[in-house]
């Protein structure tokens, strides 16, 4: 599918379950390789963990230390690196230097690991923060990764970079879920 793609009604799409691996590399295999293809993913069947053990050390920094190496990298919808990224490709890709696959689907990444009460305990580093850009509250459309209990980088849309900020509000925030890490 492009951005030009036409679905008519009675039309049935159908859309592969997980994502294509994402090549492991650093910023600066950037300019040599070429960028991943991902598929999305329609499953939205819930994958909660019961509880979710503290990752490792490690597998925490391989995935934070990815996720700030993109920083000023370009927006492009459905894209997940290495030239360009959308909100739930830099998701995936970053999980993927620590070997977790996950869909690349702001939705689907919603029903994915453990969830957090972000008003009554503390985002930590490597969660999953959930935000909607469109007028309907109740509809995700925007994830970012934690850096910290205060600042989590995202990528944040047509025109703009892969950037580090200030998490949203509370009254902004509407789903945090932590991944379980090797």
């Amino acid at each position: 599918l492009t951005i030009t793609s036409l679905i008519l009604p009675g039309q049935v799409l159908a859309v592969p379950a997980a994502t294509m691996p994402i090549p492991a590399g650093t910023q600066s295999s950037r300019s040599s390789s070429s960028p991943a293809t991902p598929s999305a993913s329609t499953s939205v069947a819930a994958s909660v963990a019961a509880a979710t053990p503290a990752p490792s050390a490690s597998s925490l920094d391989a995935v934070l230390d990815y996720a700030r190496a993109q920083q000023g990298v370009g927006y492009r919808f459905f894209s997940a690196g290495p030239d360009a990224f959308d909100c739930s490709g830099l998701v995936v890709a970053a999980f993927r230097q620590a070997g977790v696959s996950l869909p690349h689907q702001s939705r689907a990444l919603a029903t994915r690991g453990s969830v957090v009460d972000w008003t009554t305990e503390s985002i930590a580093p490597g969660d999953l923060v959930f935000t909607s850009v469109v007028n309907d509250p109740t509809l995700i459309t925007h994830v970012g990764i934690a850096l910290s209990s205060t600042t989590w980088i995202h990528a944040v849309g047509v025109g703009r970079t892969v950037s580090i900020g200030s998490l949203p509000s509370n009254d902004r925030i509407m789903a945090v879920r932590r991944i379980a890490l090797p």
